[in-house]
């Protein structure tokens, strides 16, 4: 790839990751009344926190009291202290974590596309595929929340990039930071350090370097021991409170019903890229075809660790939420690292036709419509930005008038 097309695809990510950050940006101040207001209460817990962490105060929610484990992500807080330190203060931290969102978005619109081109898609399809994820409604709401979804997905697709393009130490940073970012990051980066593991010693069977693979797995404990010696507990009080496990009463029979409800809801869900409560989450086939990709890969040596990988995070993962009350909360936020994963696997699946079909075939008909089928995603996609533009700025209107009130008063 020329020099001066691969700065023409970095600056249209931008534009794109612009142009997502002043919609929401906007969007907030017109919801807010002038003032940066983010649409989750959940994000005001981690401002608190981070608010303490600037001022000396680490793990203290309100001054004088003891530490508390309310914040379920490690890493976030420290990096919203950063722009406290630096004068976003009170509601304008807001801003701070919209401009983290969009970094966050931008990195993974790279990620996707270099997703796409390690396994020699045409240049097209990976920038059309990067598109479509960055342009879906759910997508860039969850990256503009404020919350640190956004930093999960990045490092989600960092992680599996690693596998992918082979990059060991790139792996290994991707893994750790996933791990610190959120508990459930832990599961992902753990079963992608055994996954390489298998591939380093099919390659080598004494590797030099495969003792830093347990580096991402002692990041999965560094949130619960710091949690354990600040606070007594190894569990986020936040885990806690949302575990089915923990239903008073307790029946086994109910507790093991609903878990596989949320299972089986959720694959259902990422297959057909829809909700019954708040319509389509996914541009139509997103999910059947990474499906499709996801089952005919096992049985390409080509693809096949990659599709273990990937199958096994999925199980692992929903298997995980499933387990939780809030599954379907936030717009399937607990989810949304997840259906990041669908964008890049779609793709692939597109990819292997067109190397089987249109590629060896030279159809010109057939690569009209590979590129048409790409086109009509690009434009559900931006039909599902408008709708989800328009739930952000309902849900930012609700924490105005009430939290936020209530806020003010106290």
């Amino acid at each position: 790839m020329t020099d001066r097309r691969s700065l023409f695809i970095w600056l249209l990510f931008c534009g794109v990751a612009g142009f997502v950050f002043l919609a929401y940006a906007v969007t907030s101040l017109a919801a807010g009344r002038g003032a940066f207001v983010l649409p989750l209460d959940d994000v005001y817990i981690h401002f608190q926190y981070a608010k303490q962490l600037a001022h000396g105060q680490p793990y203290i929610y309100n001054p004088s009291q003891p530490p508390t484990s309310g914040a379920t992500s490690l890493l976030y807080p420290f990096i919203l202290a950063i722009g406290y330190l630096l004068g976003f203060q009170g509601l304008n931290l807001s801003l701070w974590a919209l401009m983290i969102g969009a970094l966050a978005l931008l990195g993974s619109l790279i990620l996707i596309y270099r997703l796409l081109r390690a396994y020699d898609a045409p240049n097209g399809l990976a920038v059309g595929m990067a598109l479509i994820f960055g342009l879906t409604g759910a997508v860039s709401w969850h990256f503009m929340s404020g919350m640190e979804t956004g930093l999960v997905i990045l490092f989600t697709l960092a992680t599996l990039y690693g596998v992918v393009a082979k990059r060991l130490g790139w792996l290994v940073v991707s893994a750790a930071l996933l791990a610190l970012t959120r508990p459930e990051g832990g599961i992902l980066a753990g079963i992608a350090m055994v996954v390489m593991l298998v591939r380093v010693y099919r390659a080598a069977p004494r590797p030099r370097k495969n003792w830093v693979l347990v580096i991402p797995i002692l990041a999965v404990f560094v949130q619960p021991l710091v949690n354990l010696l600040v606070t007594g507990s190894v569990v986020a009080t936040g885990n806690s409170v949302k575990s089915i496990f923990g239903t008073v009463p307790f029946y086994w029979d109910e507790v093991l019903r609903r878990i596989v409800e949320n299972f089986a809801r959720m694959w259902a869900e990422f297959v057909t890229g829809f909700s019954p409560r708040e319509g389509l989450y996914l541009p139509y086939l997103v999910g059947p075809l990474a499906l499709a990709f996801l089952i005919g890969g096992l049985f390409s040596r080509k693809y096949r660790l990659v599709n273990v990988l990937l199958i096994l995070w999925l199980l692992a993962s929903m298997a995980a939420i499933a387990t939780l009350d809030t599954a379907f909360w936030h717009f399937k936020r607990y989810q949304m690292p997840l259906l990041a994963l669908l964008f890049p696997a779609a793709g692939w699946g597109i990819n292997w036709f067109w190397d089987r079909v249109v590629r060896a075939r030279q159809v010109v008909p057939l690569r009209i419509g590979v590129y048409g089928l790409v086109g009509a995603g690009l434009a559900v996609a931006l039909t599902t930005g408008a709708a989800f533009l328009h739930h952000f700025a309902l849900n930012v209107d609700y924490v105005y008038l009430q939290p936020l009130q209530m806020a003010r008063w106290l």
